[in-house]
């Protein structure tokens, strides 16, 4: 076993522990997960456990993924957060393993749906897309009068100030992948604002919008855009093209299943190292997630901080923080509860990299 094969990757499968006897895979686990070589307390424990069958090494390995130490690492094994919750539930008393039935019942479904969805969802979108003339970046956008939501936009949109504030806030990320030198795709690009904040700052950047009149707006500004639904521009891609791909207001459009499968063709499409920043607004603050929100007609459904970043995780990437926008000067409540709840940044952005 080549141990310098664990530390030199940040991307595993289970699979890839499979064939070692009890030694070499704790070793490997540690090299892989922890990034170190095991200490001596810690490879006896679970050595023990291993050889007395009171572990699975799915479960060696998801205690030392979700450790504390674990968690800073943010090594990526495919599937194996889906594992460690079974086999830890199955290993309780009888009473636990009556408990964990629906999350086995649920495994079972989402198992059944990641196999048809890799087989369907294109067939869909082609579908849909050549009897409709629609995509899926923005279901229900299409049916909406477009000129309607172009003023719709300028009326609630932020205005130019505060868009450049934020903007520059993210020009620093966008720098460090300039190296990378693969396109920087900006998707659901809207009226352009990002694209021609990065034209003045000297960085090339292609928008893509399903949108007419919003490509048609980026074509008056000479900026560079494509006709075209984000995940079907994402599809026609090869593997490790872009330098970073970005995305603001978009996520909170989509459904999960696609919003998820477009996070994926994010994650094949760039390069390594290379960034997705996507910005959507907070549901953390309780007037965005009951009001605001909504002033969209063609918005989905919001999307808390965890659930992105779990998800950003889950499907591989890395560095993963959240970088929260247009936040209150100052409390107006004296009930600290109420700050958090009305006082809370109106957006937020989750920023990650495909690791190098």
């Amino acid at each position: 076993m080549d141990i310098q094969e664990y530390l030199n990757k940040n991307s595993f499968r289970t699979e890839d522990f499979a064939g070692l006897d009890d030694k070499d895979f704790l070793q490997a686990a540690y090299a892989a997960i922890l990034r170190r070589e095991p200490d001596q307390t810690g490879y006896a424990h679970y050595l023990d456990q291993l050889r007395q069958k009171r572990m699975t090494r799915n479960r060696v390995l998801g205690t030392l993924r979700y450790s504390s130490e674990g968690r800073r690492h943010k090594t990526h094994v495919q599937g194996l957060f889906w594992l460690f919750v079974q086999d830890t539930a199955l290993a309780l008393p009888v009473m636990g393993r009556i408990m964990y039935l629906p999350v086995r019942l649920r495994h079972s479904v989402r198992i059944r749906f990641l196999r048809l969805r890799d087989s369907l969802v294109y067939r869909i979108a082609g579908e849909l897309a050549s009897r409709q003339g629609k995509g899926l970046q923005g279901p229900g956008i299409e049916d909406y009068p477009q000129e309607v939501y172009l003023a719709l936009e300028k009326e609630f949109r932020s205005s130019a100030q505060e868009l450049e504030t934020g903007f520059r806030e993210y020009l620093p990320l966008v720098r460090e992948v300039l190296n990378l030198n693969g396109d920087i795709a900006d998707l659901g690009c809207g009226r352009g604002e990002w694209l021609d904040f990065l034209r003045r700052h000297g960085i090339r950047a292609v928008g893509v919008d399903i949108s007419p009149v919003m490509v048609d707006s980026c074509s008056e500004q000479e900026l560079e855009v494509i006709l075209a639904d984000a995940l079907s521009y994402l599809s026609a891609k090869e593997d490790n093209s872009l330098g970073a791909v970005t995305a603001f207001h978009l996520a909170e459009h989509l459904p999960p299943p696609v919003l998820v499968r477009l996070w994926q063709e994010c994650f094949r499409v760039l390069k390594p190292g290379g960034l997705a920043l996507f910005e959507t607004p907070n549901p953390e603050n309780f007037q965005v997630s009951s009001y605001y929100f909504y002033l969209d007609p063609t918005h989905n459904r919001p999307i808390p901080p965890p659930l992105a970043t779990y998800t950003m995780d889950a499907l591989g990437f890395i560095n993963i923080r959240i970088i929260r926008r247009r936040e209150f000067d100052r409390p107006i409540f004296e009930d600290p509860r109420l700050n958090k709840m009305f006082c809370a940044a109106m957006d937020y952005a989750v920023v990650a990299w495909k690791p190098e």
